[in-house]
């Protein structure tokens, strides 16, 4: 299955979301800008592969055709790649997250209910994460024993990490 979605396929699905169903999806450069100006965050674009094989940086870096399926990686006589996704390195999101005294308290003191709760009863009202099933289970197998612990949620925006047919 290929899971990669090219900008315009991003497009089209934004302009189909918001006509029969009035959603609306954030245009990536709007999502961009926004997360600079609230935050002072920016992400940095990374090239990859069309097919999503492989990513042109640290030991690839330099590359100009994909290893795995030798893809060009940039388009006919220019220095423009053919795609790219947006990178925000963790530790840029560790110092903005408690780089504020008053939002580094936050984080602190926020989930500490979340651990006063039994771990074999469900809580009346699921709020957020710190008060689902999976935050009770990983408590269980002995994880998040602090409320300065911190989970990292990874999600892969159509780029594969391993080969299609492994």
């Amino acid at each position: 299955m290929d899971t990669g979605i090219t900008r315009e396929q991003y497009r089209q699905l934004r302009d189909i979301l918001w006509e029969f169903r009035s959603v609306e999806l954030p245009d990536t450069r709007r999502r961009d800008e926004k997360l600079r100006r609230l935050t002072g965050l920016s992400t940095r674009p990374i090239d990859c592969c069309t097919k999503n094989c492989m990513a042109f940086t640290g030991p690839h870096a330099e590359l100009t055709r994909c290893k795995e399926c030798d893809e060009p990686r940039y388009f006919d006589d220019t220095d423009r790649p053919r795609n790219s996704f947006p990178y925000l390195p963790v530790t840029a999101i560790l110092q903005y997250m408690y780089g504020n005294p008053a939002r580094s308290k936050l984080l602190e003191t926020y989930p500490k209910p979340f651990f006063e709760q039994s771990l074999d009863t469900s809580p009346e009202r699921i709020s957020d994460w710190w008060a689902g099933k999976r935050f009770r289970e990983l408590r269980r197998e002995g994880f998040f024993t602090s409320s300065t612990d911190i989970a990292f949620q990874i999600q892969f925006d159509g780029f594969q990490l391993t080969k299609r047919n492994q």
